[in-house]
């Protein structure tokens, strides 16, 4: 049975590093662990704290992406914004762990099917998204720069994650992995994106207005995948295919009012989406290990409830329109 790396943490230890950590930022009071996954995610003081092992980030990129957040702020992107500490630094290095401290971001997170219930909620996620990726095209960092896409590390092992056996998902992975190369990476379309703006990574205020939070996947990658993201959490929602298609045009419509992504990539969101299936399955199986049940290991397929058909070829990108 495959082990993933959540497994391998001892809680009790990392919650000590935390309360230590908290004092950094002059925080007090009773630590609650509200997730894990790829990092420790604490609220404490009404602020979030966040503990990164060195092994999944670094101090630079983590630097890196908070300095990301602030010129989204600069650029009245609705964001939850990082806390300096008691000496004057985002980041803090504690026992060989990186701690972030974070304002918490104003409204609730509610589920897909609430949030996507609401067309002023889903223009809103879409306003938020242009306004981000009107930024992406012209954004320098002040020092260090993210990673690129292609060097996530479920992207380039996913292969050693997903079981041998499970046939079906090992071809889709490297048809998706060929597919998106193949992607050519053009100004207009590509630059440094949220990555992981699924309904549980933005709160919703009393007047259905998005913030948006958990910058911790932010890579260089495609706008549309950005896109693809939100929608494919609201697809996998239970509200009617009417209301879906609502939503998700309510969305795009928010995203147009900030940013024109040209045709021919608003055309790719269908396979992006098919994308992020396979490499969600694999970043599960790195980290929490294959999925299993009672009656043994579940695949790829039975695992996500989906139906499409895995033979069809990935969407081609029609370069006529923009040569």
């Amino acid at each position: 049975m495959s082990v993933g790396i959540a497994s391998k943490r001892n809680i009790h230890t990392l919650a000590k590093v935390a309360t230590k950590s908290a004092h950094l930022w002059g925080l007090t009071g009773s630590l609650e662990l509200l997730g894990q996954s790829e990092n420790l995610v604490y609220k404490i003081s009404g602020f979030i704290l966040r503990l990164t092992e060195n092994s999944h980030r670094t101090a630079t990129e983590l630097n890196a992406e908070l300095d990301f957040i602030a010129a989204l702020s600069d650029q009245n992107v609705s964001v939850a914004m990082p806390k300096l500490s008691l000496s004057g630094l985002l980041v803090e290095t504690v026992d060989g762990y990186h701690i972030s401290v974070f304002k918490i971001a104003k409204g609730i997170v509610k589920k897909a099917s609430e949030a996507f219930s609401s067309l002023d909620t889903a223009f809103s996620l879409g306003c938020e998204l242009g306004k981000m990726h009107s930024l992406s095209v012209s954004y320098s960092p002040q020092s260090d720069k993210r990673h690129q896409y292609a060097d996530i590390t479920y992207h380039k092992e996913g292969l050693n994650f997903i079981p041998a056996v499970d046939y079906l998902a090992v071809e889709e992975f490297k048809k998706a992995m060929n597919w998106v190369k193949s992607l050519p990476k053009i100004d207009d379309a590509y630059g440094l994106v949220h990555m992981d703006a699924h309904a549980g990574n933005f709160c919703i205020d009393d007047k259905d207005k998005v913030t948006l939070f958990d910058f911790d996947d932010c890579a260089y990658n495609f706008f549309s995948y950005d896109l693809a993201v939100p929608i494919n959490s609201l697809q996998a929602s239970d509200l009617s295919d009417d209301q879906k298609q609502s939503a998700r045009e309510s969305l795009l419509s928010g995203y147009a009012e900030e940013y024109t992504m040209p045709e021919e990539w608003l055309d790719l969101i269908n396979g992006f989406i098919r994308f992020r299936h396979i490499e969600m399955f694999a970043w599960r199986c790195m980290m929490f290990g294959a999925p299993t049940s009672n009656d043994g290991r579940v695949d790829f397929v039975d695992f996500y409830k989906l139906s499409e058909d895995f033979t069809k070829p990935y969407p081609e990108l029609r370069i006529k329109d923009w040569f």
